[in-house]
């Protein structure tokens, strides 16, 4: 799916469950206010349980 939509995605644990997130979401999640804008996605990378390449 990566390699079609060209955009990088992230399996996190959000509240006890694993949710899909694409780095254009953790840019709005950013924004937004719910994660810190000193996180990086490199960060997200350390405490994704897998993430595609871009």
């Amino acid at each position: 799916m990566a390699k079609k939509s060209k955009v990088q995605h992230f399996i996190i644990m959000w509240h006890g469950k694993p949710e899909i997130l694409s780095k254009d979401g953790f840019t709005l999640m950013r924004q937004r206010g719910v994660f810190p804008l000193s996180f990086t996605a490199t960060e997200l990378k350390k405490i994704a349980i897998y993430h595609t390449g871009k």
